[in-house]
């Protein structure tokens, strides 16, 4: 309720202010029931590379071929409520805790089945909090900052997708939506503090995905058609769902009950993805299935005329910890990753040229930090952590 007196506050604010708004890139309209549309047609905060917020390295790792290194073979990787790296290794399974030079502080929890264990880890921290989703073992562990067992809870089994928290203490962990046909997603949302737990399924935004499908001996197999648009999902720092199709650039943002708040356009001129990226990946996801098939089989049911021309609008949504949501977009020729960056209100801030690579995996932690993944020409993986100045 809270939440939602701040919000009809805004609401007046906005509609008061929406004839001026109009000259500045933006219009906000408020239906009866009190949801907020903003309609962006030019950015607000920046309209160039010389005026954007700026991305700063202030660390990074690299691998080798030592094994008793500060990184492996990193998977998931995010940073503690102090600014340190907390990385997830494989075989065996481990959560390491590291300074940003490498440093090694300690290693949160271990592999097993016991208190304080974990088979899989898919970690998060905020606050004073460390928390390991473990989907193998279907429960969510809870540590404290100095990876002291506080608490085990029952967690979805067997979805291995980012988890989110939210500024009250509670994460949102995915589950299975498959006996709701209308949906195309679900959340289990998880109080650390007392395990008190709610699900959501979120209705399919929409239509579904079209897939490559075979009938082969002793059942059937399907594949996605590359570039084809999907519902994306992310969660605020307040706690609210935002829901998007990449088939448009728009997105909803609603409480975790289902009301609608708002919903934010950007007007958008469609791109080409060029051809040779499309045969590139169309070669690739095929090159396994001839094996399987046959070659003849493939021809008739992989289309290469079913991938999409145009580049998908709004191909996926992310919250940092202030607020904002980063959309990605596709720019031809480009070698880094590009977002529009919108404020918590839906206004869109500019578009951001960032110094990460394509096939570098980016994560939001808190307000101003980002850590990226990615592999080096030699085959090592690399961290690195980077603050955004506004």
């Amino acid at each position: 309720m809270r939440i939602r007196g701040w919000l009809a506050g805004t609401v007046v604010l906005l509609a008061a202010c929406a004839d001026s708004q109009a000259s500045v890139g933006y219009t906000v309209d408020t239906s009866a029931t009190g949801v907020v549309t903003v309609s962006n047609t030019t950015p607000t905060d920046w309209s160039d590379s010389s005026g954007q917020w700026r991305i700063v390295e202030i660390a990074k790792l690299e691998g080798s071929d030592d094994t008793a290194g500060a990184i492996v073979s990193p998977s998931n990787v995010t940073l503690d409520g102090a600014g340190r790296l907390l990385v997830e290794e494989s075989s065996p399974a481990s959560l390491r805790l590291l300074e940003l030079d490498g440093t090694l502080v300690r290693q949160v929890g271990r592999q097993g089945e016991g208190p304080g264990e974990y088979q899989s880890v898919n970690p998060i921290a905020f606050g004073g909090y460390i928390v390991v989703d473990d989907p193998r073992l279907a429960r969510l562990t809870v540590f404290d900052s100095a990876g002291t067992l506080l608490n085990t809870y029952p967690a979805p089994c067997c979805h291995y997708a980012a988890v989110f928290s939210d500024d009250s203490g509670r994460v949102y962990v995915r589950t299975s939506h498959d006996t709701d046909s209308t949906a195309s997603g679900a959340f289990v949302r998880i109080d650390v503090r007392s395990g008190e737990t709610d699900t959501v399924m979120l209705p399919r935004i929409g239509p579904p995905q079209k897939l490559w499908r075979f009938v082969i001996e002793g059942g059937s197999m399907s594949y996605s058609i590359p570039y084809q648009p999907y519902d994306v999902t992310a969660i605020t720092p307040a706690g609210t769902v935002l829901r998007g199709w990449t088939g448009r650039y728009e997105y909803l943002e609603r409480t975790f009950e289902g009301d609608s708040i708002r919903v934010v356009r950007r007007s958008w001129t469609p791109v080409e993805r060029p051809e040779e990226a499309r045969r590139a990946r169309y070669d690739e996801v095929t090159e396994n299935v001839r094996e399987q098939v046959g070659e003849a089989t493939v021809n008739q049911v992989m289309n290469f005329s079913d991938i999409p021309a145009e580049a998908e609008p709004m191909p996926g949504l992310t919250a940092d910890g202030a607020g904002n949501v980063w959309v990605p977009i596709f720019v031809p020729g480009a070698e880094t990753r590009h977002y529009d960056v919108f404020s918590p209100e839906g206004i869109w801030r500019g578009t951001l040229v960032t110094p990460w690579k394509l096939d570098e995996y980016p994560e939001w932690v808190g307000d101003d930090r980002v850590v990226t993944t990615g592999t080096g020409d030699e085959g090592y993986p690399y961290i690195t952590v980077w603050r955004v100045e506004r």
